[in-house]
């Protein structure tokens, strides 16, 4: 289930929670309970796209946190399909010495990483590009590197390729990577 949360109220909570991952996280726990999810936040639009297992329980959230919902049917993913993508991920590498991960700097090496993943999951890239970095930092003081792609790709392996939509791509979940939005 994919749904569309417009938060365009300018009460505190929203805000606080558009700003630091670790709180829309945690209220996006509190929506959804313990179902796995993935989520992209849209700063422009003050807006978080969610797909979860079923419906949240919106009843939790204080009154005026939010403007709108939508759900927004998805279209089905089969083998030989096109379809345009948009993701945002965390593009890590592991150090093989130390065991430490490091986020990849550099537009060609993020290029790479996203495409191998997408290759990993199922999906022909046949245009792939990166729209925006940032380093998205939590209250804890934590950093992660989020990279949004956007680009066309077809279905190669159908099951893989529905897991990668369900489940989303590589780490940093929890900050709002990872999530498969096609179209």
């Amino acid at each position: 289930m994919l749904t569309y949360l417009d938060l365009l109220d300018t009460r505190k909570a929203p805000t606080n929670d558009l700003q630091d991952p670790y709180s829309l996280h945690q209220t996006l726990r509190r929506i959804f309970g313990g179902q796995h999810l993935t989520y992209r936040v849209d700063h422009v639009e003050r807006a978080v796209l969610v797909r979860s297992e079923s419906a949240g329980d919106y009843a939790t959230l204080a009154e005026g946190y939010l403007h709108k919902k939508a759900e927004i049917e998805e279209p089905i993913v089969e083998r030989g399909g096109v379809h345009k993508l948009r993701f945002c991920v965390n593009p890590t590498r592991c150090e093989s010495r130390t065991g430490k991960r490091f986020g990849l700097k550099g537009s060609r090496s993020q290029e790479q990483w996203a495409g191998e993943q997408l290759r990993r999951a199922g999906f022909e890239v046949i245009r792939l590009e990166r729209v925006q970095e940032e380093w998205l930092q939590g209250s804890n003081g934590a950093r992660l590197l989020a990279v949004d792609f956007r680009g066309v790709v077809v279905i190669t392996d159908e099951e893989r390729a529905k897991e990668a939509v369900a489940k989303g791509i590589g780490r940093g979940k929890a900050w709002g990577c990872g999530m498969v939005v096609l179209t």
